[in-house]
Formats: C-alpha cells, structure tokens, sequence
C-alpha cells in the first residue's frame, strides 16, 4: 500500500517538473520573440527617419567664414548654415543680408567727431583698434530640443558714442524630421499661448526689472515697447516656447527674453 502511494508520488513529482519544464520552454520562447518583433519594429521605425541634412558630418544649424569685426565689443561676423536639404534658398537668404549689414561700416578717420557736448561737456568715445566709428552687426543663437531646432536672429547698430542698440530681430524654429520652417501661429497654437500672454509676460518683465533695479525707473519705455512691440518666438533648449524682444529706453534699446510656459 505504501509502495503504490510511492510510486503515485513519484509520478506527480515527474508530471510536475515536466509541466514546468515544457512550460518554461515555451514562455522563454514566447518572450524571446516578443523581444525581437519590438527590436524589429524598433529598427523599422528609426529606418523611417530621413536624416535631411545637406553635411551628415555636421550638426543641423552651424556656423562658417567667421571673422572678428570689433574684438573688443565681441563683434563677429558668422555665416549661419541651416544644414537642410529643404532650406538651401533660405541659406542664400541668410547669405545676402549679412553681406548687406556690413556694407557699411564707417571709420573715426573719416568722421568729424565733436569733442564736447551742448553743455560744454566732453564726450567720451569707446574707440576700438580697428578705427570703426560705426557697424551694423548680426547676433546668432541656436537651440536644440528633441525634434525641433531653432536659430535667433538678432541685428544691431553700433557706434563708438552709444555702443550697441538692436533695431531687428527674427528666429526660424525647425521641424527636424520635415525640414519645415514652424509658423508663429503654428508655436502658439501648440503651447496654448495668445498673443495678449505675450504682451502680459513681456509687460510684467519690464515692470519687475524697475523693481528690481530703481536706476530704470523712469528710464524703461514700457509703453512705447509694447505700443510697438518688436519680438520673436523659439523654442529654447529645454522646450519651452520663449519671446525675444526688444526694450525702448531713454538711455539705449536692448534685447531681453521671457519664457513664456
């Protein structure tokens, strides 16, 4: 009688061990295919994706031809490459109105430069090695952010008396994967912002920057800046959708930020 119980136990024991064995083999294998169908579509998926660069051995917005224009105020010249195969015209765009800027530049040998003020004062000059009186001047910027890229345009006019004042500013936000240039109401729409949040973050940044420093108070435009308002919009390195813009004051115009989300 015992006998037979110990043979019984025995086979369930074998039965047991059978059923996990065959059973592991056929999960293992289950998850093993699992794995490679995912790897698959993985490869598939990355395969998709069109690398639109014109130089694959170059980053999608970089810079060549650099020259230093005024060292000292860290005034440079740089021609901006937007590395697309789609953008190729808007290049040449680029291209063209950096030529145009630095046509003229004006130098303190040929300028009759007064040595006093109205009041009898005298004026003080930032004089440079090179002898520029004046120049107009390009500032760029670039971001990157998953799938978006974006290059800041801002253009400055200098002069030894009054140093540098923007008067332009423009920004391209690139959709990596199409090469399209994003529109401004495409941003908006995308980051749930109106153009009255823009005017709003923008006056509350003036109206904080007097209370922070009282030597604006009363030197800040805030409504002329807003009256006619002068900004840009880009997505910034950490994806945040930001406004450049351009502040009127009585002393000088300078280009500030504000992220808007």
């Amino acid at each position: 009688m015992n006998e037979g119980k110990n043979i019984l136990g025995l086979i369930g024991l074998i039965i047991i061990i059978l059923t996990f064995t065959v059973g592991g083999y056929f999960l293992m294998n289950y998850m093993t295919k699992e794995t490679e169908v995912k790897n698959n579509n993985k490869n598939n998926n990355e395969n998709n994706i069109v690398d639109l660069r014109i130089d694959k051995t170059k980053d999608y917005i970089y810079y060549e031809n650099g020259e230093e224009i005024i060292e000292e105020e860290e005034i440079h010249q740089d021609e901006a490459i937007l590395n697309f195969t789609t953008l190729t015209s808007l290049n040449d765009t680029l291209r063209d109105e950096e030529k145009k800027l630095y046509q003229d530049i004006k130098y303190v040998k040929d300028m009759d430069l007064p040595v006093k003020d109205e009041d009898g004062n005298d004026i003080m000059y930032n004089e440079n090695e090179k002898g520029i009186y004046s120049v107009k001047y390009r500032d760029y910027n670039n971001y990157k952010y998953n799938d978006y890229v974006s290059l800041t345009v801002v253009d400055y006019d200098y002069d030894i008396k009054n140093g540098s004042c923007p008067f332009a500013l423009k920004s391209y936000v690139i959709d990596i994967n199409k090469g399209t240039i994003i529109s401004e109401d495409e941003l908006l729409t995308k980051y749930n912002i109106s153009k009255e949040t823009i005017k709003d973050k923008i006056k509350e940044r003036l109206n904080n920057t007097q209370v922070l420093d009282e030597s604006q108070i009363g030197i800040l435009d805030i409504d002329g800046t807003l009256n006619d308002l002068k900004y840009t919009l880009y997505i910034n390195k950490t994806g945040r959708l930001t406004v450049s813009f351009i502040v009127k004051s009585k002393q000088i115009n300078y280009n500030d930020i504000v992220v808007l989300n």
